[in-house]
């Protein structure tokens, strides 16, 4: 027996499994100890920054200046990363996740807009603060939840529903003076 192994298996306090310890103080199998290891290491770095805060904010700080170019390319695509996510997570929820205009069909992302269903975009906005449009309203609906009253439409059948209080392709066709 090598000095400071003990001999009786343990329980690991994490997943339960018994498993035999390596040194005295071990509390988890091998399995769960990588894991417990980044969270200790995690805390311990949060501990680090509250109690230096100010000098980590300032060396922050400090860090973009030096490198505001980098710092701004690398905010601008993440800004970008986001709002492509969250507009995708909008679109795949009021298309019911098959991503095509409700009216015509349109499958092209590039295409595909949030339609306020009862063509009240701008009295909501002002009424309740909901967003008109944009990157502010598929972050506005992801953070409460989706709520109803929006579909997905395409760019064409937006503008026209938007114009004529109906989208062209849910209009009778008018028929032309010159035809009999």
């Amino acid at each position: 027996m090598t000095k400071g192994v003990p001999s009786q298996q343990r329980t690991c306090m994490r997943c339960g499994q018994i498993y035999q310890p390596a040194s005295g103080p071990q509390k988890f199998c091998m399995v769960c100890r990588g894991p417990v290891r980044l969270e200790v290491a995690c805390l311990s770095r949060r501990k680090q920054y509250w109690l230096h805060r100010d000098e980590e904010i300032r060396k922050v700080r400090e860090w973009q200046e030096h490198n505001s170019q980098r710092y701004h390319e690398s905010r601008r695509q993440y800004e970008f990363r986001k709002l492509r996510d969250s507009r995708r997570l909008v679109l795949e929820h009021y298309s019911n996740g098959a991503l095509h205009c409700a009216c015509c069909g349109e499958s092209e992302i590039d295409f595909l807009t949030v339609d306020h269903i009862e063509g009240n975009g701008n009295t909501s906005s002002r009424e309740l603060g909901i967003p008109r449009g944009g990157s502010s309203l598929y972050r506005w609906l992801v953070r409460n939840g989706f709520p109803p009253g929006f579909a997905v439409l395409c760019a064409n059948c937006n503008a026209s529903k938007r114009n004529r209080e109906a989208c062209i392709h849910q209009r009778k066709p008018i028929s032309s003076p010159n035809s009999s």
